[in-house]
C-alpha cells in the first residue's frame, strides 16, 4: 500500500444493471496498491444493489454512492460522480472494466512529482467472446491500444485516449463544467478536447488498465454500430469545427504521408521476401506468404482509412467555405437593412417634429379647445350628443352627396 499522506483519489463508477461485471471492476479497486481511495458509484437508474456486499468487496476503501431513480445517461452520471468526489484527484472506471493493481499509484507519482494537472498510461485492450449458453468466456485477443504520447492535434482527429486510463485533478475537471450532457456517446472525448485545449496531458508508456471488448452478441459496453459511431463522431466534429485548423489537417496529411512511405517500404520488404520463399519448402512458404499477406492487407487498411478522413476533411473544409460565404451574405443583407432603417428613423424624427409645430399653432389649439367645449356640452352618450351627431352625419353625406 502507498504510503500515508498520500492524496485521496476518487475513482467514479458509472453503473446500470450489471452487478456482476461490477463486482470484478469494484476488486481491481480494491487490489490498488494506493491509498487511501473513494469509489464514488453512480447507478444510472439500474437495478437496486447490495451497498453491504459492495462495502465488503472494497475492503478499506470508502464509498459514496449516488442512485439516479430513472436513468440519466452517461454524461449525467459522470458528472454526478465529479459533484460528489471528495479526492485531489479524479479517475474514471465503467464497470466492465478493470485496473492493474500499481494504476492509481503510477499516475499519483506523476502528478505529484511532475505538477501536472492530467496524466495517462497505456490501456490493454482484451478482446473476449462469451457463450451465453454455457457462460463460458474465452480471449480472443489482448493488444496496446495507441500507445501515444500526447497530440492536440492528434486528439481533433481521433478519440486515442481510454478514460479509464487518465488520473485529471479534481478541480480541472469542475472548471470545465465536467460532460456535456448533450452527448450520448464521446462525451469522453468532447471532455479531453475542451481539457486539452488548454492543458497538456502527460504520458506514462506503460498498461495500468484493461478495457474488455466483448464479442457482438454479448456486447454490453457502449454501443458500437458503424452508424451510431458515425453520428456520434460528425456531432463531436460539428461542436469542435473550429478547431479544425489547417496546422491539424496539415498534420494529419503528414501522418498519411508517413503511413505511405512505410506501406512503400514494406511493400518492397514483402516483395524481398516473396523472392526468397520461393527458394524454401513449400510448408513454410504458405506461412509466411500468408502472414505478408495480412500485414499488407491491415496496411492497406490503415491507408484505406486515412484516405477516407482526407476526404472528410476536405469535404468538412468545402462546408466551412460554404458556411463563409452565408456569412457574407447575411452581413451584407443587414447592412441594407440597417441603413433602411436609419433612413425610416430619420423619417419618423421629420414628421414628429413637422407634427409637433402643427400641434403648436393657434389654429390647432382652438381646435383642441373647440373639441373639448363639444365634448362637454353635447356628449356622445346624452340625447342632444346623438342627435348632433345624426345631424353631422347628414351634413356629412350630403356633402359627399355633390
Amino acid at each position: 500500500m502507498a504510503d500515508k499522506g498520500q492524496p485521496l483519489v476518487s475513482v467514479v463508477v458509472r453503473t446500470k444493471n450489471r452487478p456482476g461485471l461490477l463486482k470484478t471492476a469494484l476488486k481491481s479497486i480494491a487490489a490498488q496498491d494506493h491509498r487511501p481511495i473513494e469509489v464514488v458509484l453512480v447507478n444510472d437508474g439500474g437495478c437496486a444493489l447490495e451497498i453491504e456486499t459492495i462495502k465488503t468487496v472494497l475492503h478499506n476503501c470508502d464509498l459514496c454512492y449516488v442512485h439516479f431513480q430513472a436513468s440519466k445517461g452517461r454524461a449525467a452520471a459522470g458528472n454526478a460522480g465529479i459533484a460528489a468526489a471528495k479526492g485531489k484527484y479524479i479517475g474514471f472506471l465503467d464497470d466492465d472494466d478493470e485496473f492493474l493493481p500499481d494504476h492509481l499509484s503510477s499516475l499519483v507519482a506523476c502528478l505529484n512529482e511532475n505538477g501536472n494537472e492530467i496524466a495517462y498510461a497505456d490501456t490493454e485492450i482484451v478482446s473476449q467472446a462469451v457463450d451465453v449458453g454455457v457462460g463460458r468466456t474465452e480471449i480472443k485477443e489482448r493488444k496496446i491500444f495507441a500507445s501515444y504520447d500526447f497530440s492536440y492535434k492528434d486528439l481533433v482527429i481521433e478519440n486515442y485516449i481510454p478514460l479509464i486510463s487518465i488520473l485529471f485533478l479534481t478541480d480541472v475537471l469542475k472548471q470545465v463544467g465536467g460532460f456535456d450532457t448533450e452527448f450520448d456517446l464521446y462525451e469522453d472525448w468532447d471532455l479531453l478536447l475542451r481539457l486539452g485545449e488548454h492543458i497538456s496531458f502527460h504520458h506514462i508508456r506503460k498498461a495500468t488498465s484493461i478495457y474488455n471488448q466483448w464479442n457482438k452478441a454479448s456486447q454490453i459496453a457502449q454501443a458500437t454500430e458503424p452508424q451510431i459511431l458515425q453520428r456520434a463522431s460528425a456531432w463531436i466534429y460539428r461542436k469542435h469545427q473550429n478547431k479544425m485548423n489547417p496546422d491539424v489537417i496539415l498534420n494529419l496529411k503528414q501522418k498519411h504521408g508517413i503511413v505511405v512511405n512505410e506501406l512503400k517500404t514494406l511493400q518492397k520488404k514483402f516483395a524481398y521476401l516473396e523472392s526468397e520463399l520461393t527458394a524454401r519448402d513449400s510448408e513454410k512458404l504458405r506461412q509466411k506468404d500468408a502472414e505478408l499477406r495480412q500485414k499488407d492487407a491491415e496496411l492497406r487498411q490503415k491507408d484505406a482509412e486515412l484516405r477516407q478522413r482526407d476526404a472528410e476533411l476536405r469535404q468538412r473544409d468545402a462546408e466551412l467555405r460554404q458556411r463563409d460565404a452565408e456569412l457574407h451574405h447575411i452581413a451584407s443583407v443587414l447592412a441594407q437593412k440597417s441603413h433602411e432603417v436609419e433612413r425610416l428613423s430619420s423619417q419618423v424624427t421629420h414628421l414628429t417634429q413637422w407634427i409637433d409645430q402643427i400641434q403648436s399653432t393657434l389654429g390647432w389649439q382652438l381646435l383642441q379647445k373647440v373639441r373639448e367645449f363639444r365634448g362637454r356640452v353635447l356628449p356622445p352618450e346624452t340625447a342632444r350628443g346623438k342627435i348632433y351627431q345624426k345631424i353631422i352625419k347628414r351634413l356629412k353625406g350630403a356633402r359627399a352627396a355633390r
